[in-house]
């Protein structure tokens, strides 16, 4: 069996794996021929459990960066002034693509203006999906700091859209910064 990694949410960002027969499975009658099971995932009623996990890394990457003078960690600069020369001012930026406009990758937590000069560890969502006798469930867990129930409606709407039970996505996020 093959495992197909799907992309949902408004910021991309929260994935889920599921199982998905692919062209090099067997085409004999088996478990996966059940044409019914949202996502392509196996639903046989055969006493069987079937599980598949994914992960992804879903670091950004952090092209624009800035100068933090008075190591505060907090951008004391002007989002649209690159050279910082205003009179609040005081923080230049890399404007890499030359809009004028800082196109920060902000970090959550310990307050605003905190843009990220590069990336510590890579950020990633893993899944998991079990399913035995016609019952499934999936778990996903994320490494993102703040990602609200806003934002998990709308990807498990786009689930539900497919044929999944909504009631069977378990999401978490961790608090990570």
């Amino acid at each position: 069996m093959r495992w197909q990694l799907v992309l949902l949410g408004t910021v991309g960002l929260l994935a889920l794996a599921v199982g998905c027969p692919g062209e090099d499975d067997d085409d004999s009658a088996g478990p996966g021929d059940d044409d019914d099971a949202p996502l392509g995932m196996i639903l046989a009623n055969d006493g069987v459990t079937y599980a598949g996990a994914a992960s992804i890394d879903v670091t950004p990457d952090v092209v624009e960066t800035w100068t933090d003078h008075n190591g505060d960690g907090t951008f004391d600069g002007c989002l649209d002034d690159p050279d910082a020369t205003g009179e609040y001012c005081s923080e230049p930026f890399d404007d890499v693509d030359g809009d004028g406009w800082f196109d920060a990758i902000f970090i959550g937590g310990y307050g605003p203006m905190r843009p990220a000069n590069g990336v510590h560890d890579p950020i990633t969502v893993r899944a998991v999906v079990l399913s035995h006798d016609g019952e499934y469930l999936a778990l996903v867990g994320m490494d993102l700091v703040g990602l609200a129930h806003k934002r998990i409606h709308v990807a498990r709407d786009r689930l539900v859209a497919d044929g999944f039970d909504g009631d069977r996505l378990l999401a978490s996020s961790s608090h990570n910064h």
